[in-house]
């Protein structure tokens, strides 16, 4: 009778029920992997941690619930990531694309457009000096502009015989043809329907041929013109402008076109995605 008391003893504390059991969530994580990698069933789980079958399963359908959410979240954000990127390389080829004679401004207008500048001058750095000295460059280049054309429209004003506005822009595109650094061909003239041209500009009206009086003063007045134009002090900084744009403009397409071969930006900015949140700071004035 004892021995048979002892054995009923123990069958009781062998068929105890499984206790309670708060699952955490690395715990519930690597049920999932043993049950959905390793193939192990939930049974076997869990009789090896002593816990019931359905708390097993409930704590694998919570931690796949949980594993299927952070792979959409990995997913939207390398989705975002590329984007991000492809509008940054996008700012550079445009950049590329705009560094060209005669100079103008690289900031674009617009709040979006400005905030990929600065998120391209936020992952490359490198081109922030090459911008200034551009902007620098720009600046000048209207300032001269501003005299050259102020000093051709007050040469042109009033004088006998009253050339028309084709000469203004003779003389306009002469200036830009030296600024390239290209020395054009002597001017040539023709009459033709009344009008005395060079090229494609009508300099006077009422002409009856190239040895009309008018003509041969309109000829002479426009020749002594365009030698005190070429020949000013503003021409000789236009070319000297030239030459140190060149060397701006070779070192910003430079440094963009490395950006473009690598495919990549580097560095981070304030919208990258997943960055940390980043007090926004005033863009710089354009």
């Amino acid at each position: 009778m004892v021995r048979s008391a002892a054995s009923s003893v123990k069958i009781r504390q062998n068929s105890k029920p499984p206790r309670k059991h708060r699952t955490s969530r690395l715990e519930a994580e690597a049920w999932r992997r043993a049950v959905d990698e390793a193939g192990r069933a939930a049974k076997e789980i869990a009789a090896e941690a002593g816990v019931q079958v359905r708390a097993v399963e409930g704590a694998i359908e919570r931690a796949r619930a949980l594993h299927d959410l952070r792979g959409a979240q990995q997913q939207q954000l390398a989705t975002a990531i590329e984007r991000h990127q492809g509008d940054v390389l996008r700012e550079a080829d445009r950049l590329r694309a705009m560094a060209t004679w005669p100079p103008q401004p690289l900031v674009p207008e617009g709040s979006l457009p400005l905030k990929r500048q600065t998120a391209l001058l936020s992952h490359e750095k490198g081109l922030q000096s090459s911008i200034r000295a551009w902007t620098a460059i720009v600046a000048e280049y209207r300032n001269l502009m501003a005299s050259i054309t102020g000093g051709i429209d007050q040469a042109l004003e009033g004088g006998n015989p009253k050339l028309t506005g084709g000469a203004r822009l003779l003389l306009l595109d002469l200036v830009e043809s030296f600024g390239r650094g290209e020395r054009p061909d002597n001017l040539s003239y023709s009459a033709v329907t009344g009008d005395l041209s060079s090229g494609p500009y009508h300099i006077l009206t009422e002409v009856s041929s190239l040895g009309d009086p008018r003509a041969i003063a309109a000829r002479r007045r426009l020749d002594h013109l365009v030698k005190d134009v070429t020949q000013g002090e503003d021409i000789a900084a236009l070319r000297k402008l030239r030459g140190r744009w060149e060397t701006v403009r070779d070192n910003l397409v430079g440094s963009l076109e490395d950006i473009a071969l690598r495919g990549l930006p580097a560095g981070r900015c304030r919208w990258c995605p997943g960055a940390p949140a980043v007090r926004a700071k005033p863009l710089p004035a354009g």
